[in-house]
C-alpha cells in the first residue's frame, strides 16, 4: 500500500479534520483515531473514537487501517514522532489549517486505491493531541459532497504511489482516475492554468474526465517548461507551450 499524503483541493474538504455534532450518516465517516507522542514526544497513544459508520469497521479496513498507520510511524515517517511531525509539515505550506487554538496545524488528504478516505489532522505540540485521523468510506463521501450542490466534483493532486498524481473524477456517479508523472519541483500558477485550461477544453465540448485530462498534460508541459528558465523564478511560463493545449483540444 503506497501511502501519499496530499493538500485538500475543496473548501469542503476543511471540515472533514474534525467531528461535528449532528454528523451525518451519509458522510461515510467510520470513526477517527487520536493520539500523542508523550512528554518525550516518542512515545505513541492512540485513542480510536467511532462514528456513524461504526458498522463499516470490519476486516478489511482494520487491515487497511493498522497498514496505514504503521507505514506512517515508520522512522522519517510523519506518525513517527513530534519532531519527525513538525520537520515533515514545515515544508507544506499549502497544507496549513486554520485552528483557533493552535498555531502549528496541517491538514493531509490520504486517499486509498481500496475504498477509502483518511483525513490526517497534525499539531506537532507538547502538552497537547499531537494527530487525528478521521476515516470514511471513499464512496460515501463523495457522494456527500456530490449531495452539497456539485453535479460533478474533479479532486487534483490524488497520489497512489510515488513519483505520479493525478485527477479523480466523480461525474454523474462514476468513478474515474487519470494519473500522470508527478514533477519534483512546482510552479506558482498552476492551479490558475489548471482551471482555464479545464473549462476551455469543456466549453469546447469535451466530457468532465477529458477536460481534467487536457487541464492535468497542459499544467504539467507548463511546470515542465517553467523548469527549463532558470531565471523564471515566479509564475508558470505557458506561453511557450500554449501550442500543446491546442493540440489536445483537437
Amino acid at each position: 500500500m503506497n501511502i501519499i499524503l496530499d493538500p485538500i483541493t475543496l473548501t469542503e474538504e476543511k471540515n472533514l479534520f474534525y467531528s461535528t455534532r449532528n454528523e451525518p450518516k451519509e458522510l461515510g465517516c467510520i470513526g477517527h483515531l487520536r493520539g500523542d507522542f508523550g512528554s518525550d514526544g516518542k512515545e505513541f497513544f492512540s485513542t480510536w473514537f467511532p462514528h456513524e459508520c461504526e458498522e463499516l469497521n470490519d476486516q478489511r479496513f482494520k487491515s487497511v487501517f493498522d497498514t496505514l498507520i504503521n507505514q506512517l510511524r515508520k522512522a522519517g515517517q510523519v506518525l513517527s514522532g513530534r519532531t519527525e511531525m513538525e520537520r515533515y509539515c514545515l515544508p507544506h505550506y499549502d497544507c496549513k489549517l486554520l485552528n483557533p487554538y493552535a498555531e502549528k496545524c496541517w491538514g493531509f488528504r490520504i486517499y486509498s486505491p481500496c475504498h477509502y478516505a483518511f483525513y490526517l489532522r497534525c499539531m506537532p505540540v507538547r502538552g497537547d493531541y499531537n494527530f487525528y485521523i478521521y476515516c470514511y468510506d471513499k464512496n460515501m463521501l463523495l457522494n456527500k459532497l456530490v449531495d452539497l450542490g456539485c453535479k460533478n466534483i474533479i479532486f487534483t493532486g490524488i497520489s497512489y504511489r510515488e513519483g505520479y498524481t493525478g485527477v479523480a473524477c466523480l461525474v454523474d456517479g462514476e468513478y474515474s482516475y487519470y494519473e500522470h508523472e508527478k514533477m519534483p519541483k512546482g510552479s506558482h500558477g498552476t492551479g490558475d492554468i489548471y482551471a482555464s485550461a479545464f473549462v476551455g477544453a469543456l466549453m469546447n465540448g469535451k466530457t468532465p474526465y477529458d477536460s481534467a485530462r487536457i487541464a492535468a498534460d497542459f499544467a504539467l508541459a507548463c511546470i515542465k517548461e517553467t523548469q527549463k528558465h532558470e531565471n523564471h523564478w515566479y509564475g508558470s511560463a505557458f506561453e511557450p507551450v500554449l501550442y500543446r493545449l491546442i493540440e489536445l483540444l483537437k
